[in-house]
């Protein structure tokens, strides 16, 4: 009999991604969000089964749920906080307002629906 091999198996898929216009990556045809302020075109989607890491070298510069559905969208508010300072008004009617937490969307509609910018500040 042959000895086992001194390799660790990894369950983990590796695969390079372009980001949209839009600071997505696509994987399996759902999207993620990456940091509007990272401008590199091409990044390494380390691929689990409940995670996707999205890496640029070895930095990781976001980590989102892995969906298995087709069309969805996991967003993160703090990955478009820089193109929402430029157009504030573009908050009220975007798919990410939509996936905060609930009591920040109820904070967003009672209170700053009127004056997105000082939603997103600081």
């Amino acid at each position: 009999m042959f000895s086992l091999p001194s390799l660790e198996y990894s369950n983990v898929l590796t695969k390079f991604s372009r980001i949209s216009k839009y600071s997505f990556v696509t994987f399996d045809r759902n999207y993620y969000s990456v940091p509007d302020t990272y401008r590199q075109k091409h990044i390494l989607l380390k691929i689990s089964q409940e995670r996707i890491d999205l890496l640029s070298g070895p930095e990781l510069i976001a980590s989102h749920q892995r969906f298995y559905g087709k069309g969805q969208y996991s967003l993160n508010i703090c990955h478009f906080l820089k193109t929402f300072g430029r157009k504030p008004g573009a908050l009220e009617h975007s798919k990410v307002i939509h996936q905060v937490p609930p009591v920040l969307l109820k904070l967003f509609e009672s209170s700053y629906r009127e004056k997105p910018l000082e939603f997103i500040q600081p």
